[in-house]
């Protein structure tokens, strides 16, 4: 960081105003992907989570249930806003979910996943 200045106000005093109906909360509610306070709109974005996967976002009530299929599939429904981060979560469920819609987003999600699959190609499992 550069050029900082020393706040030379009394201890304790704000740079500024915080407004009187402010909260945290929907920050300290909010997944990554779906962080508030910007403008950015939401996508919603359809995930088939695989069994057993299914009953982790299940229970821990992540997205919004919107159907089942057999063997305990479930496809949950998810407003996404910063979609690098949702990709990314994604990738950590190690091929247990995909996204079924919108086109645009599930194409994404399979470029990102060649995309790291060729990073470690060769490397030790």
């Amino acid at each position: 960081m550069d050029d900082l200045e020393v706040n030379t106000r009394r201890p304790g005093s704000a740079d500024f105003t915080r407004p009187e109906n402010f909260t945290m909360d929907p920050w300290r509610e909010a997944e990554p992907w779906s962080l508030p306070g910007d403008d950015t709109e939401a996508l919603e974005v359809t995930v088939r989570f695989d069994f057993p996967q299914s009953l982790v976002v299940a229970r821990n009530e992540m997205g919004e249930p919107v159907g089942t299929e057999p063997g305990g599939v479930e496809l949950r429904r998810f407003e996404v806003r910063q979609l690098d981060a949702f990709l990314r979560w994604l990738l950590t469920l190690q091929g247990d979910a995909r996204v079924v819609s919108p086109p645009a987003v599930a194409d994404a999600y399979e470029a990102l996943v060649r995309e790291v699959s060729a990073l470690y190609q060769g490397e030790a499992s």
